[in-house]
């Protein structure tokens, strides 16, 4: 027979308790910390598999002694019977808890890189040292401390000071990142988020898409490559300083949520405008516009009129019908306008010759969603005016960013 560690009474009681408490956990958000510990305290399922299989034979064995001598188990035997229980509901646990976290691996974003627009960045759990916290009541204690929460105080034990020792954990940033998302024009306009967890990271791309052709029976498919390229993301830092009062940081009871939208909104504006419009140098990313100009994508760039012309004069909505077309042309559907406010009103501002509201074409109150960010300027130049602003239509969809 072989031999199990025998189990005090106290051991015993422990062993059952972590059972129960196993069993009772439910969901996602309630077994996160079990979760957690199966991380750090990994083991293979053939290793769980191995234990539940040797306890099962040993309790078959103290049955069968028991059941051979024709009596009922002795005491020590009713202990082992009980231990060896414990085991293989601990180890059947063990198991399932492996499984659902074999099955948030592919559906959670704990390995995700790539997010759709209502996906979130954030975890469905958060260890249990963390329940309750979030970014602003870390900022806020970064700045003045504690106040004697254990929660605060084991985050900012994993740093060293406010000048740069102490780090948001990824749990929480992850939350932050989605309140960033959600304020982000581009975001919402569908563009995808990719998670950047090296200096750089590729994706594949289509440059051109394969032609098909006709052909007769029994005849050779003629061979049309689909060209792909390489587009790489190198991170880039953007960052904001924001200044707080003690006063205001000690007496405010909504100061941790006013930190955390100031914070998103600042930071999801020149996001937005680098997005659009960054210039790939000076520690920019490449933006939207950039990447059409440098790479020859001329022919999707429109122009009103040499110095610009207000959208009444340029035929109302053609411009935005232009945009559309440039986007069919290059096999594909446009479904989302970006404009500034200002551009996005004076489209709502436009009547006819009784001053009746201008209904757009039904073409585009159907497909085209309008968007508006004060990251559109409204101040370009275009030959010799000095207040021109410009509309970015596409299937944002397509867009990503790192």
């Amino acid at each position: 027979m072989s031999k199990f560690p025998k189990l005090s009474g106290a051991e015993l009681q422990a062993t059952r308790d972590q059972v129960n408490l196993i069993n009772e956990r439910t969901t996602i958000k309630a077994i996160g910390p079990h979760i957690n510990k199966l991380f750090k305290d990994y083991k293979h399922p053939a290793d769980l598999h191995r234990n539940k299989n040797a306890a099962t034979e040993e309790i078959g064995k103290l049955l069968d002694k028991a059941s051979n001598e024709k009596r009922p188990l002795k005491a020590d035997e009713d202990t082992a019977f009980e231990t060896l229980s414990a085991v293989i509901a601990l180890n059947n646990n063990e198991l399932n808890l492996l499984s659902l976290v074999d099955d948030m691996g592919r559906e959670s974003p704990i390995n995700k890189k790539i997010f759709l627009k209502n996906e979130k960045v954030a975890l469905d759990f958060k260890p249990y040292e963390y329940n309750g916290l979030n970014m602003g009541s870390v900022l806020k204690a970064m700045a003045i401390g504690p106040n004697g929460d254990p929660q605060i105080q084991n985050v900012l034990h994993e740093g060293t000071d406010s000048a740069g020792g102490f780090t948001v954990p990824d749990f929480l940033l992850r939350e932050f990142i989605d309140k960033l998302r959600s304020k982000s024009v581009l975001t919402n306009a569908g563009a995808k988020f990719v998670m950047l967890d090296t200096a750089k990271t590729s994706l594949a791309t289509v440059v051109s898409d394969p032609q098909a052709g006709w052909r007769a029976e029994n005849a050779e498919v003629s061979i049309s490559d689909a060209v792909l390229g390489n587009v790489q993301f190198q991170p880039k830092s953007l960052a904001v300083l924001v200044k707080v009062s003690r006063e205001l940081m000690q007496d405010s009871v909504n100061i941790e949520e006013i930190l955390m939208n100031s914070l998103a909104q600042g930071i999801a504006v020149q996001l937005d405008y680098a997005g659009l419009y960054g210039t790939g140098v000076d520690n920019q990313p490449n933006g939207l516009k950039n990447i059409l100009v440098s790479n020859n994508y001329k022919s999707v760039l429109n122009n009103t009129g040499a110095n610009g012309s207000k959208l009444s004069e340029s035929g109302n909505y053609k411009p935005l019908l232009t945009g559309m077309c440039k986007v069919a042309n290059n096999n594909d559907q446009a479904n989302i306008a970006i404009m500034a406010p200002r551009t996005r009103y004076d489209l709502a501002g436009l009547g006819d010759s009784t001053f009746q509201p201008l209904e757009p074409p039904k073409i585009i109150s159907d497909n085209l969603t309008m968007l508006d960010t004060t990251s559109v300027p409204v101040n370009l130049t275009t030959g010799t005016s000095n207040d021109t602003s410009e509309i970015f239509v596409g299937n944002f969809t397509n867009m990503m960013i790192g």
